[in-house]
């Protein structure tokens, strides 16, 4: 089953087994606008064959790479053998001691979330200002080129879906209080109105909340151009140039659900442009960050196929049932198994059955982060 479009036009596919397991339910659900006077055309795709999904896995890749471009990750993504996953509280001084740890257990690549200023305390915060708490856009800086001193890499997170609504009128960014921020991080907090503007818009124009009772984060529209542009700034203009880090990981991407928004002076012109709109942040941005570091590269939550031409590392974690599927429809894209982080050495056998890289936490005591190296 598939559908050939391009576009990439939101679409569900079904596939379910009818009463009395005799046969089989499929459905396809496209979210597209039909306005009074014009039509729209989808080709859906049914292939019967004999023998197993390395048939369908064929003839879906001759499609997709009729059109994709392959992925053109960059060396050291290549041939990495995962990456280590740091969040919280750890010290922008402290990187490099985490480094250390690292390498003494045979890896290069420090993953850091919870580095920005409302994440500190849970990881995953939408405002990529480097805490002050940590040590600042200075800190962050140096402590990135203390790792790349030491052979190491480092990316940064992103999320390619959320916003808090009422940041600009918090007083407090979750555990960062606006007064330790500079006017130059403050002036970066976007107002109610451009909220309002690029949010998503669900059917009846309301705004869509996400965590919005403990977090108040709210979903944003990636097709959106305003958006996007925000998401490609703070990729090129910060974490590529300022910072000088390695690359960014995206959550969500390739793993959360497309919502239709129907706003359609955002930019695009479909409620289902949700994908598009992502590819299209993802190549503007690597394209970019690219010619400031030839070694850049953008790593996503999921897997997706269009993503896969611009994102060099896919995590799996629990989102794909059947990785090997995957890899074998498309065995250019790099996927990372996450598993380890829940599941512990008992997901290792599995991730090197189906050729994965890995996700891993080390226990590194605090006092030998804290200790300068």
């Amino acid at each position: 089953m598939m559908i050939a479009d391009p576009k990439l036009t939101t679409t569900e596919i079904e596939c379910a087994p009818a009463p009395a397991r005799r046969g089989v339910n499929l459905a396809f659900r496209t979210l597209t606008a039909v306005v009074p006077g014009k039509s729209r055309e989808r080709e859906y795709r049914l292939g019967i064959h004999e023998g197993d999904w390395h048939w369908g896995a064929d003839r879906y890749r001759e499609w997709a790479y009729s059109w994709m471009k392959h992925p053109d990750d960059p060396e050291w993504a290549r041939w990495c053998d995962g990456w280590c996953h740091g969040s919280g509280d750890l010290p922008f001084g402290s990187m490099s001691n985490m480094m250390r740890r690292m390498k003494d257990e045979g890896w290069e690549y420090l993953q850091y979330w919870g580095h920005m200023t409302d994440g500190i305390d849970q990881c995953c915060g939408n405002f990529y200002w480097p805490a002050p708490a940590l040590g600042g856009p200075e800190g962050f800086r140096q402590g990135i080129a203390d790792v790349h001193a030491l052979g190491g890499r480092v990316t940064g997170y992103m999320n390619c879906q959320t916003w808090t609504r009422d940041s600009y009128k918090n007083d407090s960014l979750r555990r960062t209080p606006k007064s330790d921020l500079p006017q130059a991080a403050l002036d970066l907090i976007h107002p109610p109105e451009w909220f309002e503007q690029w949010r998503l818009h669900q059917i009846d124009g309301s705004a869509l909340g996400y965590y919005a009772s403990t977090l108040g984060w709210y979903i944003m529209c990636p097709a959106s151009e305003g958006f996007r542009e925000h998401l490609r700034w703070w990729i090129v203009e910060k974490y590529a140039k300022e910072y000088g880090a390695d690359g960014v990981y995206i959550d969500q991407t390739g793993a959360t659900a497309a919502k239709p928004c129907y706003n359609l002076e955002h930019g695009h012109d479909d409620i289902g442009d949700w994908g598009a709109g992502n590819v299209e942040m993802l190549r503007q941005a690597v394209t970019q960050a690219r010619a400031v570091n030839p070694d850049f590269t953008i790593s996503v939550e999921g897997s997706g196929d269009a993503l896969g031409q611009y994102a060099g590392l896919h995590l799996l974690s629990g989102l794909c049932t059947h990785p090997e599927v995957y890899h074998y429809t498309f065995p250019d894209h790099i996927l990372i198994s996450g598993q380890l982080r829940c599941a512990g050495a008992r997901a290792v056998p599995a991730a090197f059955s189906d050729h994965l890289a890995l996700s891993v936490e080390l226990d590194v005591p605090e006092e030998a982060l804290r200790t300068a190296g």
